[in-house]
């Protein structure tokens, strides 16, 4: 049984070695071709769509007569890729082979009445000063760069919006000082046919493509996992590496030790931006559903199988449920951060420790902090043919705060 094993395991970290493109295999799914993919275009994967023409409702809606102020979009009309709800379990040895297309509005953020809160609804708007200097001198494509000179500022914006100052500021976690934030990981999206090209200084590491596909970066399993192995000397996947000496570990183990056991809470957030100083964004931008109306039903695991460890995200179906929003023509200076995984939230409190979806959407606390996001990259209506192509960067940090009394 252990030779079987073995087999397997090696089997699957050829097929990693050889699609160029993630791959996501689903038990109990039908699933489209990865010819599909479009990688030669640079297009997104899987591919997203527009809305079905036989759909009586516009594609989009503007709060202007002639619709002449794109910044006056109230809702757009386009197809989100769920999985489908038959789909258990997703296993990846890197391939998207199916999913389910759904048509769905998606809600102009910047013209709701709502005003959005991390701790609340899973994302936030920064709107401007995301550093406290110009950082247009930031190579995006240079991994030691960004590492040096972006991943501190990353670190520095978390740290003051998340300190408890104990005001009204519904922006701030209400949980006490930050003991620590720091950045571990990026990715850089590109949607041309620059993707795939080759980070400076990234070990391999490429731009990739905006990914077209509903999910959550971390599961009740993965996201203390995470948390667990950046307190450990880093792996050969971990670009955070090249900031530490040998033997070093990004974290301290001690805080996260106490943040395993229940005694400090703990976050994994990303910070999205676009990085192009001279475009706002507006090839296939990114939508997130309001963590309030994202039920416990319809998660499905996604098991991603790396050279010296297995990942799990989050993948879901589709749930009438669900509000989506997206923040349209994102500069250079606004950030949204999105988080993926609280350890304080409502839903990681009602996940079993088995990582077993056991509970309703009735059964979710819709008052308490929000767990995570899902979200996705969509194809806009209204983008026009000639829009310069997306450039973006997410940033993945850790936060531990003080330790609860």
């Amino acid at each position: 049984m252990e030779g079987l094993l073995k087999r397997v395991l090696l089997f699957s970290s050829l097929l990693i070695t050889l699609l160029p493109l993630p791959a996501y295999t689903m038990a109990s799914s039908s699933f489209m071709s990865p010819s599909t993919s479009s990688s030669k275009e640079g297009l997104p994967f899987p591919v997203m769509q527009r809305a079905d023409d036989d759909d009586d409702r516009p594609q989009f809606v503007y709060d202007d007569e002639d619709g002449s102020l794109p910044s006056l979009i109230r809702s757009v009309r386009t197809k989100l890729n769920y999985v489908t709800p038959g789909t258990e379990e997703i296993h990846v040895r890197r391939d998207v082979t199916g999913c389910d297309s759904v048509n769905v509005e998606i809600r102009n953020g910047r013209k709701t009445t709502t005003s959005w809160y991390l701790d609340e609804h899973g994302f936030e708007l920064i709107p401007d000063g995301i550093s406290p200097s110009p950082d247009d001198t930031i190579d995006f494509l240079d991994t030691q760069d960004v590492m040096d000179r972006y991943y501190p500022e990353c670190e520095r914006l978390l740290k003051e919006l998340l300190h408890a100052s104990g005001d009204d500021d519904k922006s701030k976690l209400a949980s006490g000082g930050i003991a620590c934030a720091r950045a571990f990981d990026h990715n850089i999206r590109i949607s041309t046919s620059s993707f795939g090209k080759e980070l400076k200084g990234g070990g391999g590491s490429k731009a990739q493509v905006p990914l077209g596909m509903v999910h959550g970066d971390y599961t009740k399993m993965s996201g203390p996992r995470r948390l667990h192995d950046l307190s450990q000397p880093p792996k050969a996947n971990d670009v955070w590496k090249q900031r530490l000496q040998n033997g070093q570990s990004l974290l301290d183990p001690m805080l996260v030790q106490e943040a395993l056991e229940g005694k400090r809470r703990f976050a994994l957030i990303n910070v999205w931006r676009n990085i192009d100083p001279h475009h706002s964004v507006q090839q296939f931008p990114l939508a997130c559903a309001n963590a309030q109306t994202v039920p416990s039903d319809g998660l499905k695991t996604l098991y991603i199988h790396y050279k010296d460890r297995v990942g799990e995200n989050y993948f879901c179906s589709h749930q009438p449920c669900h509000e989506w929003y997206y923040f349209p023509d994102m500069t250079f200076r606004e950030a949204l951060l999105i988080k993926q995984w609280d350890s304080h939230g409502a839903l990681a409190k009602i996940l079993s420790s088995d990582d077993t979806i056991t509970t309703s959407a009735s059964a979710i606390d819709a008052t308490g902090p929000s767990t995570f996001a899902i979200h996705s990259a969509f194809l806009d209506p209204t983008t026009k043919s000639d829009a310069p192509p997306r450039k973006s960067i997410e940033v993945r940090c850790a936060v531990i705060w003080d330790k609860i009394e």
